[in-house]
């Protein structure tokens, strides 16, 4: 649903992804997103270091003709959030709440804008910042 409304909404949606280019294919099938939903799509096939190092959000930024500081990068690891937090962009970190897991260090929550359970929570905010315009 979130990817959908980016997309009418004309907001530029990439993946960057320690996995294959086929692994995102399947992603989209499976979400029912026609083919292009996600451009760049930048993959380990790639030319850019892996995350933490923020080549690879840069390069996202760069093919939305965007500054970095206009970006969000959202994932769900510390090292997304430390590729995002390197390129200067906002991070939001997406995980479900589990009350018997480990408290996020110090060093995970300097690279953290904002947290979310799901992207469902990100469409109600998107929803939110509508109606505020």
């Amino acid at each position: 649903t979130l990817i959908k409304e980016l997309r009418r909404r004309g907001v530029k949606v990439g993946v960057a992804t320690r996995n294959h280019a086929k692994a995102v294919d399947v992603l989209v099938e499976a979400a029912g997103l026609p083919p292009g939903s996600f451009h760049p799509v930048l993959t380990r096939e790639g030319p850019y270091p892996d995350k933490p190092h923020p080549a690879i959000a840069c390069a996202a930024a760069e093919a939305w003709g965007l500054p970095p500081e206009a970006c969000l990068f959202v994932g769900d690891s510390l090292d997304d959030m430390r590729c995002g937090r390197a390129a200067n962009m906002v991070t939001c970190h997406i995980g479900a709440a589990d009350e018997e897991g480990p408290m996020p260090s110090v060093d995970a929550l300097q690279h953290i804008d904002f947290s979310i359970d799901s992207l469902h929570e990100l469409t109600a905010m998107l929803e939110d910042a509508v109606q505020q315009d």
